[in-house]
C-alpha cells in the first residue's frame, strides 16, 4: 500500500469506516471500485489478486466487514479466496 492509500485507509478507520478487502486483477476496475468505496467512507485493503488478498487478510488483525472480489483471478480465484477467508477469520 503506498503512502497516499495508507493515509486514506488510516483516516477512514479513524473516522469509524468499515474495512473492505478489495481483490481485483484489472487495474482500471480496481481503481474505479477503490474510488467508489473510499468516497463512501470505507477503509479499503487493496490486492491485485487472491493470493495478495489472503496475505493482506492475514497481516490485518482488525475486522474486515466485506470482501469485494473478481471471481476469475490468477493464483487464487474469488470463490476459493472467500472460502479461505471464511475458514481463517
Amino acid at each position: 500500500m503506498d503512502n497516499k492509500n495508507q493515509q486514506s485507509f488510516d483516516e477512514a478507520v479513524a473516522m469509524g469506516g468499515r474495512v473492505v478487502l478489495l481483490a481485483e486483477d484489472e487495474p482500471i476496475v480496481r481503481n474505479v471500485v477503490l474510488l467508489i468505496l473510499q468516497r463512501q467512507g470505507f477503509a479499503v485493503l487493496v490486492a491485485v489478486d487472491g493470493q495478495e488478498a489472503l496475505e493482506l487478510s492475514r497481516a490485518y488483525k482488525g475486522t474486515i466487514s466485506l470482501l469485494v472480489t473478481n471471481m476469475q483471478m490468477p493464483r487464487i480465484d474469488g470463490s476459493r479466496l472467500a472460502m479461505l477467508l471464511l475458514r481463517e477469520r
